[in-house]
């Protein structure tokens, strides 16, 4: 077998469980707490908290258009990883969906989801892959240089906003809070843990 295939089967292995932690994370720590997010995840929590249409298919539905996106601007192979990481995460937030009981402490809610979201992104983002309005991100960033992490907070300021005009202030702040946290959890793995660092020593000293 070559380490080319190899390398593929891999990265679809890190992607699905990537997906699998952020579905359970999503109906854990959001869902349960009628916390929103950023994105397309925050753009199906409003809709299904308002209409209680499952989150999967509205998670399924609003990334159609964003999967073109990623064809037209991104290429074949992010186009392939990014349809997989949907399909993955809609199965999951189905299968997941029963994990959704309040917790006693929100605050806690926010920042343990928002961490693990980032984590999770983050790994996503290494394996080439994406999850929704990360390709809009993803596509920013590759004609402009702007960091990606700086793009999803931009965007998911605009959902920011409608929920604080639909769920008030209180689950404003603590849904800021969340993705704030999860914006670093990018930065570093993107920035971070994966990267790596050389030196280069010139000397005429060769001995010493």
């Amino acid at each position: 077998m070559s380490n080319k295939y190899l390398q593929f089967i891999k990265e679809y292995i890190i992607v699905a469980l990537a997906c699998i932690v952020m579905a359970f994370n999503t109906n854990y720590f959001f869902v349960g707490n009628k916390l929103a997010q950023g994105g397309v995840s925050g753009l199906s929590l409003i809709i299904h908290y308002l209409s209680n249409i499952d989150v999967s298919y509205l998670y399924f539905a609003l990334n159609i258009p964003l999967i073109i996106l990623a064809y037209v601007f991104l290429g074949k192979n992010f186009l392939l990883k990014t349809l997989f990481a949907t399909f993955v995460l809609s199965i999951f937030l189905k299968v997941f969906s029963g994990f959704s009981e309040p917790l006693d402490d929100i605050l806690l809610a926010a920042i343990f989801g928002g961490a693990i979201n980032g984590i999770a992104i983050g790994i996503v983002f290494y394996a080439g892959g994406s999850t929704g309005m990360d390709i809009i991100a993803k596509i920013v960033n590759k004609y402009t240089g702007i960091p990606i992490s700086r793009i999803l907070l931009a965007t998911d300021f605009i959902v920011l906003s409608m929920v604080a005009v639909i769920f008030g202030k209180v689950i404003f702040m603590y849904t800021l809070i969340s993705l704030v946290i999860s914006s670093k959890m990018i930065d570093m793995i993107q920035v971070g843990i994966y990267s790596a660092k050389g030196v280069t020593i010139i000397t005429t000293k060769e001995d010493e």
